[in-house]
């Protein structure tokens, strides 16, 4: 559609013709013709041509732009056709455009033209085709595949993260105590002296306080109305303290208050990446002894006793264990070489690891698991009972009676010297075993 305008009387606007006569205030004025815009609406792009003028030359622009109307009309009447062929919205109302040559040449729209703001209101679509939303749906598909390992990865990194600053916490509290008693907690309260072969040869599980190393750190972890709390009953169980590394006394579970105390969640002794609250059953205790008779040979055993019932599944647990050396300190001397920091009734100073702090092991994680045969569990562990694990039997494995993690492909563990490190579970079962030891004379880096 052409249109012409005259900018200055406002003569003509849309829906005008060509044939109008010249403005009044120009009729006989030869002075003052001034030039005239017009637009060239061609689709909808408008094109401003100012080579013409009012007055004489008015009726010779009329003629002109009526010569090439037909051709627009024809582009037109192509468009709508095409459109409507292919199901696509009309555009500008095409259709309705008609031509009658003759002085006044140009009748125009018969509704409002739409469009004429300079809009691409040609070909809108007002939805998506099958291809389309396939297309977006596999763009979405594959943004998700990559972001949510991603997303996953950074949260195992920031509870891999807490898991450290707990074992740092825990080795920290290890020193102050060292700092403020002269020697490193037991590993736990179990017999006194210790005893060879089968528990039934020295009295069975019962008379021991089976207190945890953790009790002992309770005041170095901002917990001491909890410690103090612990051992508030001991003038009714013949008076010996629940801490007392020099007696026997009753064990923790037939002390009552000491028993309810025990079944609270302490956060600092769970990793971040586990839910020990979701095991089968509960270790009460691990004690390390040595049984020279044991299935036709000598043997070290690591043992877990669990309460009969599941009533164990009320205390609360902990993914952290002191580190026992190889097997703990049982009497076998074989094994007693390969001894740790944390042992039944153990009194360890700092100068007493040879081996030097920075390259023995002090605490590391366990996750828990099956027994043996893999037919039980999985276990886990009370903070209250369960003080110790030995290296002996490797790392990362499925059974309850590994050093273990869900953090792939590592074990975290704090050294003497207070560092937490990662150890990988594909360590050398033997350096594994060097650096869980104490003065074993092998002086070896984690890898």
């Amino acid at each position: 559609m052409v249109t012409v305008v005259d900018r200055e009387t406002n003569h003509g606007g849309l829906g005008g013709s060509l044939g109008i006569p010249k403005p009044h205030h120009l009729a006989n004025s030869s002075q003052n013709q001034r030039p005239v815009n017009f637009p060239l609406v061609v689709g909808s792009r408008l094109t401003w041509h100012q080579n013409c003028y009012s007055g004489e030359n008015y009726r010779a622009v009329g003629r002109r732009v009526e010569s090439i109307f037909p051709t627009i009309l024809n582009v037109y009447q192509r468009m709508a056709r095409v459109n409507r062929q292919k199901g696509r919205p009309l555009c500008f109302g095409a259709e309705e455009l008609s031509y009658q040559p003759g002085e006044n040449a140009m009748t125009h729209w018969s509704r409002p033209m739409k469009g004429l703001d300079g809009r691409r209101n040609c070909l809108r679509r007002h939805g998506f085709t099958l291809v389309e939303l396939l297309v977006v749906i596999g763009i979405i598909g594959i943004l998700l595949a990559l972001t949510l390992p991603a997303i996953q990865m950074s949260r195992e990194a920031g509870r891999r993260s807490q898991c450290a600053n707990n074992l740092r916490q825990l080795a920290l509290a290890t020193q102050n105590f060292h700092e403020a008693m002269g020697r490193f907690p037991p590993g736990y309260l179990g017999p006194k002296p210790q005893g060879i072969g089968p528990p039934e040869d020295w009295g069975g599980w019962g008379g021991r306080q089976w207190a945890s190393v953790f009790v002992f750190l309770l005041p170095y972890l901002e917990q001491v109305p909890l410690y103090k709390d612990l051992d508030s009953p001991t003038q009714q169980i013949g008076g010996i303290s629940l801490v007392d590394i020099d007696r026997e006394g009753a064990p923790y579970w037939e002390r009552p208050r000491t028993w309810e105390l025990a079944q609270l969640r302490l956060g600092i002794l769970v990793c971040p990446s586990d839910n020990p609250y979701n095991s089968v059953d509960t270790f009460a205790i691990i004690h390390h002894y040595y049984d020279p008779r044991y299935q036709q040979g000598s043997s070290v055993i690591q043992a877990g006793a669990t309460f009969s019932g599941g009533s164990g599944n009320a205390l609360g647990r902990t993914n952290y264990l002191g580190v026992a050396g190889a097997a703990g300190e049982t009497g076998a001397p074989s094994w007693d070489f390969w001894r740790g920091v944390f042992s039944n009734r153990s009194k360890y100073r700092m100068q007493d690891i040879r081996d030097g702090t920075s390259n023995t092991m002090l605490i590391g994680e366990s996750r828990g698991g099956k027994n043996v045969e893999g037919t039980k569990g999985p276990f886990a562990f009370s903070w209250i009972g369960c003080g110790v694990m030995g290296t002996a039997w490797g790392i990362g494995g499925q059974g309850w009676y590994h050093f273990s993690s869900f953090h792939p492909g590592i074990v975290q563990f704090a050294f003497a010297d207070g560092t937490v490190r990662r150890v990988p579970v594909t360590i050398d079962k033997e350096v594994f075993k060097a650096i869980s030891g104490i003065a074993d004379g092998h002086v070896v880096e984690v890898p």
